[in-house]
């Protein structure tokens, strides 16, 4: 599977030296929806009428993946499954949206055209597919990240295209009924490789990028950031020199750490940007850690770079996994645990990070069940748009000890304070 698995946050939390605390919610469900071969789901949206609707991937009767989606009632109870490709071919979805007469239009990519391409389908409210719709630049490479709403019932679809021996980001934005509006290609070309992780829509309609350059000379990824007016056309593109106190210099001075990216951008209430990514301290694979940072929208710091507290590690920081949830508290999601020899076990974890106080507020590990590996992929807050979320609704894969197959799963559970004077 081509499509980057950069949706999910891979943690390792070291337990004993933290002051944050940790709670266990009440959880309204646990489902997961196997059919004998892999299925995984990538992202959730809610329907008007109260239901979900989960996009990814699964394995099929045929040999090639293909793109997946299933709709569930409130409840998590299936109410119907579709399988979206076509033979020889590998398909992924990676979003999904509903349109004012309840079809569903979900993007992707798909190498049916040889090598992949961005793709975009239509399913009506029966799980039926109407339509769909390539946009290739074969004999190009592309890869598919995500793909967000914009005002005026357009979307943006994001991602890497490999041209001339190096990658460079592409964008492409759609109307609702598939139609290209326009596409564009961000690169630098002394550099080997450039990818967006994270973008958001700003209040005044622009965009902004969030992701990291891979130095030719050094093989180094660093952070980068990009501004986008509401047409995609470039209006600022910088490193972001990060510099942390946790590695001073010869002077004493904050310095550079080895590798870092951003990937996970949102606009803050004073018009300030908040930015979480990850950075490795030195040449160590196992010491990565994830940080907090807030710019303007320029792209000038304001704020940190600083390392979450609490010894929390990061394997993989994907994009736009920290989400805001009240004001100056940003929920991450994704796994806890460790590698074993009955297989490895991880298990879903979440937690809520206050960057004013620079606080953990609190944790939680959720057990799905059994011996089985678990990797979260997709969030959804609940009620869907309010200020104050109570719930979330979690998918991604999991898998039993022993089996080569993945079950895609839900997890409905409640956001709740532990303390309701904790981190206020």
């Amino acid at each position: 599977m081509n499509l980057k698995n950069i949706q999910w946050l891979f943690l390792i939390i070291l337990f004993g030296s933290c002051s944050h605390r940790e709670f266990f919610p009440p959880t309204d469900f646990i489902r997961f929806y196997g059919t004998g071969q892999d299925e995984t789901g990538h992202s959730i949206i809610q329907t008007f009428d109260g239901d979900f609707v989960v996009v990814g991937w699964a394995d099929s009767t045929r040999d090639n993946p293909d793109g997946f989606i299933m709709k569930t009632d409130p409840g998590g109870n299936l109410l119907w499954r579709n399988w979206i490709g076509w033979p020889e071919s590998e398909e992924s979805l990676g979003a999904g949206y509903e349109l004012q007469n309840g079809d569903i239009i979900t993007m992707g990519q798909t190498n049916r055209l040889g090598n992949n391409d961005f793709f975009y389908a239509k399913i009506n409210p029966a799980g039926d597919t109407l339509e769909t719709r390539i946009y290739g630049n074969s004999p190009l490479d592309e890869h598919f990240n995500e793909a967000i709403s914009l005002p005026g019932g357009r979307y943006l679809l994001y991602g890497e295209i490999l041209s001339d021996g190096y990658y460079k980001i592409r964008v492409i934005m759609i109307d609702e009924m598939g139609k290209l509006l326009t596409e564009k290609e961000f690169g630098i070309p002394e550099q080997s490789e450039m990818h967006a992780y994270g973008l958001s829509v700003m209040e005044d309609g622009s965009l902004t990028l969030v992701g990291s350059v891979r130095d030719k000379a050094t093989v180094r990824e660093h952070s980068w950031f990009m501004r986008l007016s509401a047409n995609c056309d470039s209006l600022a593109s910088r490193y972001l020199d990060l510099k942390f106190d946790q590695l001073p210099d010869s002077l004493g001075n904050p310095g550079n750490p080895v590798e870092d990216f951003v990937s996970s951008v949102s606009q803050n209430k004073d018009g300030s940007l908040s930015i979480f990514g990850r950075a490795n301290m030195d040449d160590q694979d196992s010491d990565k850690e994830i940080f907090y940072l807030r710019t303007d929208l320029g792209g000038q710091i304001l704020y940190g770079p600083k390392v979450i507290p609490g010894g929390h590690k990061a394997e993989n920081l994907g994009s736009n996994n920290a989400l805001p949830v009240r004001p100056d508290e940003f929920l991450l999601f994704g796994t806890t645990g460790s590698v074993g020899n009955g297989g490895d076990d991880f298990k879903v974890t979440w937690f809520t990070f206050d960057p004013i106080r620079e606080e953990i507020c609190y944790e939680n590990i959720t057990i799905l069940g059994g011996q089985r590996d678990e990797l979260p992929r997709g969030l959804i807050l609940l009620p869907h748009g309010s200020d104050s979320p109570s719930e979330m609704l979690i998918t991604g894969d999991s898998k039993s000890f022993g089996r080569t197959d993945s079950d895609l799963f839900l997890l409905r559970t409640q956001l709740v304070r532990p303390n309701p004077g904790h981190c206020e």
